[in-house]
């Protein structure tokens, strides 16, 4: 069966009727066209807009969680670090066991010197890890006062801006001096002052 293209002159030769008819099917056709490779495709991608509004609303208030998460760690990170260095600040200088010895025995001096406190002896302690980056470091003192003095030396060593520790006190009496008509009781003590320093 062969196709055969309309000549010119065809639409023509057609009554009105079948030239409303021809119309009428060519519109249709264009409609149909129409309906199939525009609307249809596009009314598809429309029905699918909500769905992906919401998928990227949804997306886009997880990054905004991320990024208030962050912030949040940030903040926190920075507030730890402002405390460690603050915390920091009140460890003794030094960066060796041997020289924090001797900054330590330093101190200690100055507090005894301070408070009239007789120190007859004073032996360091084996050092003790606290963690790998800090360590502790101990003296331990046999000293001869009155109360008075010996409760000046303990407050003073409480309040040194140096993390310095009282981690054991013994008490004892000792004896009684003489001033004039007056008798002052004389206390042995044995103290144990420690200090907490950064290695290097």
């Amino acid at each position: 069966m062969k196709l055969s293209i309309p000549k010119p002159g065809f639409i023509a030769r057609l009554s009105a009727r079948e030239r409303k008819i021809l119309g009428a099917g060519l519109l249709s056709a264009f409609l149909f066209g129409a309906l199939y490779f525009l609307l249809f495709p596009t009314y598809d991608k429309v029905k699918q807009y909500p769905e992906q509004i919401a998928q990227r609303t949804r997306l886009l208030q997880r990054y905004k969680e991320v990024i208030a998460q962050r912030q949040m760690q940030q903040q926190s990170l920075d507030t730890t670090r402002k405390r460690i260095v603050e915390l920091e600040n009140h460890l003794l200088t030094a960066r060796t066991t041997a020289a924090a010895q001797a900054q330590l025995q330093g101190l200690v001096n100055d507090l005894a010197k301070q408070s009239q406190l007789q120190i007859n002896r004073s032996d360091f302690l084996p050092k003790k890890e606290l963690s790998k980056d800090y360590e502790k470091v101990s003296v331990r003192l046999d000293a001869v006062g009155t109360i008075n003095q010996i409760t000046a030396f303990l407050t003073a060593a409480k309040e040194m801006p140096m993390f310095v520790l009282n981690d054991d006190l013994r008490l004892w009496s000792y004896s009684s001096l003489s001033e004039g008509w007056k008798k002052s009781k004389q206390i042995a003590a044995t103290i144990v002052v420690s200090g907490v320093i950064r290695h290097e």
